[in-house]
C-alpha cells in the first residue's frame, strides 16, 4: 500500500473505537482485486484510496464537494 493511501486511512479512522476492526476491513478490501481491464495498477491503487476516502466521509456538505471536484 502506498503512503500517502495510508495516511488517509490512518486520519479517517483516528479516534475510533472499533479501530482494530475497521483495519482489518479495510485492508480486506484494499487487497479485493479490482480490475479494470486496460487500467494501470496505480490508477486502479488511488481509485480504492479515493473510494475510501469519500466512503468514510461523515460531513455530507464534504462528499459533495468531493464529487463535484472529481467531474
Amino acid at each position: 500500500m502506498h503512503g500517502s493511501c495510508s495516511k488517509v486511512i490512518a486520519s479517517s479512522l483516528k479516534g475510533q473505537q472499533h479501530q482494530e476492526h475497521e483495519w482489518d476491513v479495510i485492508l480486506k478490501s484494499l487487497k479485493k482485486p479490482l480490475s479494470k481491464h486496460g487500467v494501470d495498477e496505480d490508477v486502479v491503487h488511488i481509485y480504492k484510496c479515493l473510494k475510501f476516502s469519500y466512503d468514510y466521509m461523515k460531513d455530507e456538505k464534504a462528499k459533495g464537494l468531493f464529487l463535484l471536484c472529481s467531474v
